[in-house]
Parts: structure tokens; C-alpha cells; sequence
């Protein structure tokens, strides 16, 4: 889910991290939160957390990544 939401983004990630805290099964519907946690505007980088949640909200999955994003403006 995330290398497709950086891909629509284009978003270059350089490091992703993943941490797995429940299992998903086939008829699931998980649902993706993503959050700039940091920006560096000067080295144009982000850093972002991602939250994935099932249909009754619970976490199956965190993760967080960096990078460098694509066209998108760093403004605060």
C-alpha cells in the first residue's frame, strides 16, 4: 500500500520501516493513514509515519518512511 501511495505521489522513499502488529485476511478492508511527521525543506526530504487499520479499527500494521517527495511544495 505505501510503495503505491508514493508512486501516485511520486514520492523517492530511502528508507521504509514496518512493524507488524496484526494478521490480515483475505475479505479485509484496511484502511491507510499517512502523516509528514518531519520536513527538511532545505534537503527538500520528509519523514512520515502510516497507520493501517482493518474494518473494526483495529492496527494490523505501522510503518514510516523517508525521503524525498515528488512536484510537492513543502510550504508550512
Amino acid at each position: 500500500m505505501l510503495t503505491h501511495i508514493g508512486g501516485m505521489l511520486g514520492f523517492l522513499a530511502t528508507e521504509m520501516r514496518f512493524e507488524y502488529l496484526a494478521p490480515v485476511y483475505a475479505r479485509d478492508t484496511i484502511t491507510c493513514l499517512v502523516t509528514i511527521l518531519e520536513k527538511d525543506e532545505t534537503q527538500s526530504r520528509m519523514h512520515c509515519g502510516a497507520d493501517f487499520t482493518n474494518q473494526e479499527g483495529f492496527p494490523v500494521l505501522r510503518a514510516s518512511f523517508s525521503g524525498f517527495p515528488g512536484q510537492v511544495r513543502l510550504s508550512r
